[in-house]
């Protein structure tokens, strides 16, 4: 997992390779996942900061270690968060 920070912008970047036992077949699946948080009421993500919150995985079946786009799958997601400690 990597994290950026850019201004307003927190960017994190999750990579995965899963095995997949399904029956009468073995699959590999890459996944990446991209979040973007967008402080709106505060310069940065601090404590009681509302944000904009958006998110995307894709999902690419592995076939011989060749990229297939027949089984490409995508999520997205977009939320209004007040961020809250609770510490």
């Amino acid at each position: 997992m990597t994290k950026q920070h850019f201004g307003r912008l927190y960017l994190q970047h999750r990579y995965r390779i899963e095995e997949r036992f399904l029956p009468n077949a073995f699959d590999l699946r890459f996944r990446y996942f991209l979040s973007a948080n967008i402080a709106l009421s505060n310069k940065e993500l601090i404590d009681k900061t509302i944000y904009l919150s958006l998110y995307n995985e894709l999902f690419e079946l592995l076939k011989k270690m060749r990229l297939i786009e027949i089984a490409f799958m995508e999520r997205w997601a977009i939320s209004l968060i007040r961020n809250l400690n609770l510490n």
